[in-house]
């Protein structure tokens, strides 16, 4: 398997026409949550957090109340993509490139509005960066609350595949 070819849950994620990819959630740091991918692109970085509590083993040590509170929340989210980027930097990485943060929610349980109102809370606790002010980061935004189809086609490149 190619080392851009990375799983989450039930899902596996080319990335292989991707500069870099790597799993950012392992290993763990004390205290600090990562997003499951970091993939460098020609002209971005993308942080990808991946949640999909329909797939059966998702849940099944955990509590379908809190997942929906946490999602809820959208600093619990949020605090996944700032940690990710706190780590980087202090492994010693600049990003000259926009970091664009992605939730794939692979969840029909929500509709479009809950979808949006999801969107709007969690962009909304995304730091806002410039460049003349960190210098480290060209800029750093939410700009997508996804399904896995949705992904696909926003990210033709990447090839996604259910796997069980």
């Amino acid at each position: 398997m190619s080392d851009k070819i990375l799983k989450e849950g039930r899902f596996e994620f080319d990335f292989s026409k991707s500069i870099a990819a790597f799993k950012a959630d392992s290993p763990q740091y004390h205290g600090l949550s990562a997003v499951d991918f970091i993939v460098e692109t020609d002209d971005t970085f993308l942080f990808i957090e991946v949640k999909d509590p329909e797939h059966p083993k998702s849940l099944k040590f955990g509590n379908p109340e809190k997942f929906i509170a946490d999602l809820e929340n959208p600093i619990m989210i949020s605090r996944k993509f700032n940690d990710s980027l706190l780590k980087e930097f202090a492994k010693g990485k600049e990003f000259q490139k926009p970091v664009i943060c992605i939730l794939i929610l692979e969840w029909s349980k929500y509709d479009s509005e809950q979808r949006i109102k999801i969107f709007e809370n969690i962009s909304s606790t995304i730091p806002k960066f410039k460049e003349d002010s960190f210098p480290k980061i060209a800029e750093m935004n939410f700009k997508g609350l996804h399904n896995i189809t949705s992904f696909s086609e926003a990210f033709p490149m990447f090839k996604i595949t259910e796997v069980q």
